[in-house]
């Protein structure tokens, strides 16, 4: 397949993320990869459990960066819209084991996230079930991302520009990887179909220059990534990653 860079795709990403549906299931809020979040309205603290140890020790005695964002709402579609404001700041954390104190009166917020200056967050922990919906179709769209850089390189391995045909991908080294990893990669009959379960991730090709990634999120809406012989993208995933609005 083109090796488009991530700047490039931004650009030809036309369709963006409508408004999110909240989840028929409430998600787990407050809590991810061990940290947990308190104190939006009194002064945000970020504890570290047992589950974050790795988390805590790669941070302690560093200067991070804390930001917490509260999502627009879209009140005629009673949903979240792309973008949102954000507040933050830059804190120390203490060698020791101890909360970190952040001094961030945040009561609106949705979600609060923490990592190294000027890298991607290392852990965002939703405040809201409007944040863990946001944050769950922003993991899976950078999944969907990652999907299609995987099937490209391998499909360059035996024609060049082309993508596997969906038994040769699901039968790879880094499919199989995945799905015993949690996240099943399964094969689509049709660019159109849609994998079951909300942890899955359905594939599809024509062996050439077209291919289809999909998944639901946690919500129950269908995100995608569909690849043209042209190499032009279709997608509804570019406000999870790049925050474009309609």
């Amino acid at each position: 397949m083109p090796r488009t860079s991530l700047l490039a795709a931004a650009a030809a990403l036309l369709l963006a993320l409508p408004a999110t549906a909240i989840a028929a299931d409430p998600l787990p809020v407050g809590k991810a990869q061990g940290v947990r979040v308190t104190g939006a309205r009194t002064g945000v603290v970020f504890h570290f459990g047992p589950g974050a140890a790795s988390l805590r020790r790669e941070v302690a005695g560093r200067r991070v960066a804390v930001s917490c964002t509260a999502l627009p709402r879209d009140e005629d579609k009673l949903g979240v819209v792309p973008g949102g404001s954000s507040g933050g700041t830059y804190v120390r954390v203490a060698r020791r084991r101890a909360p970190l104190r952040t001094g961030m009166v945040e009561p609106t917020a949705d979600y609060c996230s923490l990592g190294l200056p000027g890298k991607s967050p290392l852990v965002s922990v939703p405040l809201t079930q409007a944040g863990a919906i946001v944050l769950d179709e922003r993991e899976k769209a950078s999944m969907l991302l990652s999907l299609q850089l995987i099937a490209g390189t391998i499909g360059d391995r035996v024609t060049p520009s082309a993508y596997p045909t969906p038994a040769r991908f699901v039968a790879s080294r880094e499919a199989r990887s995945l799905t015993a990893g949690g996240y099943p990669i399964v094969a689509l009959a049709a660019p159109t179909d849609t994998p079951q379960g909300r942890r899955a991730f359905g594939y599809w090709s024509d062996g050439g220059r077209s291919a289809a990634f999909v998944t639901l999120s946690a919500s129950g809406r269908r995100l995608y990534l569909q690849v043209g012989p042209d190499a032009a993208l279709s997608t509804n995933i570019a406000g999870a990653i790049f925050g474009a609005e309609d």
